[in-house]
Parts: structure tokens; C-alpha cells; sequence
């Protein structure tokens, strides 16, 4: 799967580059060896090949839309997100949130794309309300979804070679 996630990330990425050159200029380096080994660390646990190898692309972006309506999250973000969610659900009973659950993309409001660390399945997580929806079996297939929908033209700009938003599955 991790092959199927660095062609796909390959594909965002210079669409980006070719389309939406100030959204690109915010992706960040890769990350290093380090900063993916003290996020295994402190998950306790590896991270699914898919992310991790996206990682080691670009870990993460700043924080604009680089994809539609997400940014991709670095170790970091990742961490303090995971810690985050999980106190919240600790300590709020009806808050839906699993430990499993390992957020890779955000949107600055509280809402992510999920990878289960258990299952591989990538989710997303809204908070208001609580949905949780399976969007794709992988990161690495959600990623692929992105990339085709991005080449056959299904984004409309919302701020020219800045910003885009991926048109509904019908549009």
C-alpha cells in the first residue's frame, strides 16, 4: 500500500506544483528520521506505511488548504492532535473517539481525516456533530481518490494558483 500512497502523494503533490503554486509553497520538507521515530515512539506504536511514507515527503504543511479543504498534518501536529482527542475522550464519555485513531489531515477547526492504526481504514472525523464516516479501505486510496479527481478537473478555484475545493462526488 505504501507504493500505492507515494505514486498518489506524487500526483497531489505536482498538481499542486503546476496548478496551485502558493498552496505548494506551503508543504514542508520531509520529515527526518527522528521526527518519525519520536511520534512511533510516543504512540507506542509504528505508524501505518502509508502516512509514514508521506512523511517522509513532506511532514505536513502550514496551515492553508493544500488539499481542498484539509492540510496535511506533520508529526507535530499529528502528536498533539492524537493527545488531544484522546484526553477529550477520556474525560467526555460521549465524545466518539478511539485511541486507534491517528489524524493526518486537518482543517483548523477541529475536524480531521482519521487513519485507524488498527484497521488502516481512513475516516473522517467531524465534531459538530460527532460523524464519523469511512471515506476509504487506506490512506493511500483516499489519497489516489484525491489525485484522479484532481486531474480530471473536479476542484473549482476559489482563490487563483491559492486555494481550491473539491467539488462534490456528483459536480
Amino acid at each position: 500500500m505504501a507504493n500505492l500512497a507515494l505514486k498518489s502523494w506524487k500526483r497531489v503533490v505536482d498538481f499542486l506544483e503546476e496548478k496551485f503554486p502558493v498552496a505548494y509553497d506551503f508543504l514542508r520538507p520531509a520529515a527526518s528520521d527522528e521526527q518519525i521515530d519520536a511520534l512511533e515512539t510516543a504512540l507506542g506504536r509504528g505508524l501505518p506505511s502509508d502516512i509514514r511514507t508521506v512523511l517522509f515527503c513532506n511532514n505536513g504543511s502550514d496551515e492553508s488548504y493544500v488539499l481542498g479543504s484539509w492540510f496535511l498534518m506533520g508529526t507535530r501536529d499529528i502528536l498533539a492532535e492524537w493527545k488531544l482527542n484522546n484526553q477529550i475522550a477520556a474525560e467526555n464519555p460521549d465524545y466518539e473517539w478511539l485511541p486507534e485513531w491517528l489524524p493526518v489531515l486537518g482543517n483548523g477547526g477541529g475536524d480531521f481525516l482519521v487513519l485507524d492504526m488498527d484497521t488502516g481504514e481512513c475516516l473522517e472525523a467531524f465534531h459538530d456533530p460527532y460523524d464519523r464516516v469511512v471515506v476509504a479501505p487506506s490512506f493511500g486510496r483516499w489519497l489516489a481518490g484525491l489525485a484522479d479527481r484532481l486531474e480530471a478537473g473536479h476542484y473549482e478555484v476559489i482563490e487563483e494558483g491559492e486555494v481550491f475545493a473539491l467539488l462534490s462526488e456528483e459536480d
